[in-house]
């Protein structure tokens, strides 16, 4: 039995249910998006694809077209436009907060000497005490820099180091006991008649001087401190770590010290070229009876230890005896 079945009307029957009759809606958008394209995309003679920037035009500059109030569509000529609205900029701005130093830590941002310092601090303080003293008339001539200025000069800078310390000095001064986070609060301290803080300690009836017995606290991130430590380095002749460690605990209690100390070492060129190691010579070679196989005693040897002098008895008429032990 044969049938007969037209292929080309099945075909087209199945595409038609298949087609859905849907127009497509375009927008004034997508028209100009497509004519934008056109415009700037060609191709020349030689096969190149070419884009034009819409910035090429030297009569409208990119940057101009935002500031004279036009959005980044306009400037474009694609999306919707604005119709004469304005744009709303913003505007950024940065602030940096300014921190007023004293005196004397900007002096120490552009002194790098601990000597050169207080000196210049100590003629500072005789210039001030020079203009009072002209004030009232008690004005007296005098040359060099006297040990109380210098004296004077050194308290204030150690001053003005310890700024950070300032809450902890006010609750001691009141008598109250200082916050848990503080870093004095494992420490003993006092407040010295010259207004600085210092370790407190057992070691006040000991012969030992004032500065070994009470050590001045010093902050480890202040400039003060890494000139001090600096100036102390080169004052006693480069030594090590673990030396030098030892020198600044009889005057400063530097917190992280270690630290601190470690770096400048390190860095510390003299002390390198100090530290060379010195030639050692080579032993000699072992005697052929020593590394030879014999009998017991057949070579033999005589050590000497001594004298040691030993006393008999003690008292008058006592005789001494040289004792030489030999193996």
């Amino acid at each position: 039995m044969h049938t007969a079945i037209d292929i080309d009307a099945s075909l087209r029957r199945f595409w038609e249910l298949e087609y859905v009759n849907q127009e497509l809606h375009r927008k004034p958008e997508n028209d100009e998006v497509e004519q934008h394209f056109l415009k700037i995309h060609t191709w020349d003679p030689k096969g190149r694809y070419i884009v034009e920037l819409p910035f090429k035009d030297p009569n409208k500059q990119f940057s101009d077209t935002l500031t004279n109030g036009n959005s980044l569509n306009d400037a474009l000529r694609i999306g919707p436009k604005n119709h004469g609205k304005e744009e709303v900029k913003t505007t950024a701005l940065t602030t940096q907060e300014v921190i007023l130093l004293s005196p004397i830590e900007a002096l120490a941002q552009r002194v790098s000497s601990w000597t050169k310092m207080v000196r210049i601090a100590a003629y500072s303080l005789r210039f001030i005490q020079r203009i009072k003293a002209i004030t009232s008339g008690t004005l007296t001539n005098c040359k060099g820099l006297t040990f109380e200025e210098m004296q004077a000069a050194r308290i204030l800078c150690l001053q003005d180091a310890q700024k950070c310390f300032k809450n902890d000095y006010n609750l001691l001064m009141e008598n109250k006991p200082l916050q848990s986070r503080s870093q004095l609060i494992k420490l003993s301290r006092i407040i010295s008649k010259d207004g600085l803080l210092q370790v407190g300690g057992r070691l006040d009836n000991s012969q030992l001087p004032a500065d070994v017995k009470h050590p001045i606290f010093l902050p480890k991130s202040h400039s003060i401190t890494r000139m001090i430590l600096e100036h102390e380095h080169a004052s006693n002749l480069h030594p090590g770590v673990s030396a030098f460690f030892v020198i600044i605990r009889q005057k400063y209690w530097v917190f992280g010290a270690r630290n601190l100390i470690r770096n400048l070492v390190h860095n510390c060129i003299k002390f390198f070229r100090q530290r060379n190691q010195r030639a050692q010579e080579f032993m000699a070679d072992l005697p052929g009876i020593r590394i030879t196989e014999a009998l017991p005693f057949q070579h033999s040897g005589c050590n000497y230890a001594g004298p040691f002098i030993l006393k008999e008895r003690s008292g008058r008429n006592a005789r001494k005896i040289h004792c030489l032990s030999a193996s």
